[in-house]
C-alpha cells in the first residue's frame, strides 16, 4: 500500500467513524424527541380523557335533571288527573242526588243568592224538580221566583235572571269556582 492509499483509507475510516458517531447522535436525538413526544401524547391523552369525563359527567347530570323534571311533570299530570276525577265525581253526585234532597239543595241555594224574585232556569232534566224547589222557596222563604219556559244548558242547579242581574248557580259552575279554594286541601288529602 502506498501512501495515498493509506491516507484514503484513513480518511474513509475517519468518515465512517464520523458517520457512525453522527448516526448514534441522531438515534439518541430521535429517541429523546420520541420520548418527549410520547410524554406529550400521554399528557394530552390524560387531558382529553379528563375533559371527556367532565363533559360526559355534565351531560349525565343534565340528563338526570331532565329525567327528574320529566318525572315530576308526569307525576303532577297524574295527580292533576286524579283531582279532576274527584271534581267530576262530585259534580256527578250533585246531579244525581235523591229528588227530595235535590229540591232542598236547590231551595237552599236560592236563599243564599240574596235575591227574592226572578226567572229561574233549570236543566231540561230538572224541570219538574225545579218547579218543586221554586214552590218550596216561595212558600218557605216568601220569595217570588218563577220557572223559565226554556231550560238552561247546564247539568244541574239553576240560573236566575233577576232584572239585569244573572246569578249562575249551575252545579258545574259552583264546582269549578270552589276548586280554587279546595284544590290544595284536596291534594293534601289525596297525596
Amino acid at each position: 500500500m502506498n501512501g495515498i492509499e493509506k491516507i484514503t483509507q484513513r480518511i474513509a475510516e475517519d468518515a465512517r467513524m464520523e458517520i457512525d458517531d453522527t448516526l448514534k447522535t441522531a438515534e439518541k436525538d430521535a429517541a429523546r424527541i420520541k420520548s418527549s413526544f410520547d410524554e406529550r401524547i400521554a399528557e394530552e391523552e390524560k387531558e382529553l380523557a379528563s375533559k371527556n369525563y367532565r363533559v360526559a359527567s355534565e351531560r349525565l347530570s343534565r340528563l338526570e335533571n331532565l329525567a327528574q323534571m320529566e318525572s315530576r311533570k308526569v307525576l303532577l299530570a297524574a295527580k292533576q288527573d286524579e283531582i279532576d276525577k274527584v271534581y267530576a265525581l262530585a259534580l256527578n253526585k250533585l246531579c244525581s242526588m235523591p229528588q227530595e234532597k235535590y229540591v232542598d239543595v236547590l231551595t237552599g241555594l236560592m236563599e243564599k243568592t240574596g235575591v227574592s224574585e226572578g226567572e229561574v232556569l233549570f236543566a231540561a232534566k230538572d224541570a219538574e224538580l225545579g218547579k218543586k224547589a221554586i214552590l218550596k222557596a216561595n212558600n218557605d222563604l216568601g220569595t217570588a221566583f218563577t220557572a223559565a219556559a226554556e231550560p238552561a244548558d247546564i247539568r244541574g242547579g239553576f240560573i236566575i235572571h233577576a232584572g239585569k242581574t244573572v246569578i249562575n248557580c249551575a252545579f258545574e259552575t259552583l264546582v269549578r269556582l270552589s276548586r280554587a279554594e279546595t284544590a290544595a286541601k284536596l291534594a293534601e288529602m289525596l297525596f
